[in-house]
C-alpha cells in the first residue's frame, strides 16, 4: 500500500490513525513532527531527524533536536506499540529520490539534486 501525503495535516491525521487507543492526545503532533523530520533526515538519528523537521518547517534546529530527543525519552512512547504498523522501505520499491514515494508534491521541498532535505553542516 502506498500513502500520499499531500500536506501536514494528512500526515498528523494518518499518525492518529494508527496510534493505540490510549496514545496521548499530545504526543500525535510530535510524533508526526518526528514523522516529518525523519522523511526529510539523511539519517535515523535523533540529531538527523531533529534537523530534516528543522529544515521541513523552517525552524532552528537546536529545538527540533530537543523535541525529538524529548519524544523518544520519554517512557510514556512506546515504540514496539508501532512495529505492527511500521512498513519496511524495501516493500515500497525504489524511490527515484529518498522520499518521493511518501511525500505529496506541496511536501516535496528537497532539491532534486539531494538526497536529504537536511542542511548539511
Amino acid at each position: 500500500m502506498r500513502t500520499t501525503f499531500e500536506t501536514t495535516d494528512q500526515l498528523s491525521e494518518f499518525i492518529a490513525s494508527i496510534a493505540p487507543e490510549d496514545f496521548h492526545a499530545k504526543r500525535v503532533p510530535s510524533l508526526s513532527n518526528a514523522t516529518l523530520g525523519v522523511l526529510h533526515a539523511g539519517a535515523l538519528t535523533i540529531h538527523a531527524i531533529g534537523r530534516g523537521l528543522a529544515f521541513a518547517r523552517g525552524l532552528d534546529d537546536k529545538h527540533t533536536v530537543k523535541q525529538v530527543d524529548r519524544l523518544l525519552s520519554n517512557f510514556g512512547f512506546d515504540v514496539e506499540r508501532f512495529r505492527k504498523v511500521s512498513i519496511r522501505l524495501g516493500q515500497l520499491g525504489t524511490p527515484r529520490r529518498g522520499h518521493e514515494w511518501l511525500l505529496g508534491p506541496r511536501l516535496r521541498s528537497i532539491p532534486s539534486g539531494s538526497s536529504s532535505g537536511a542542511p548539511r553542516p
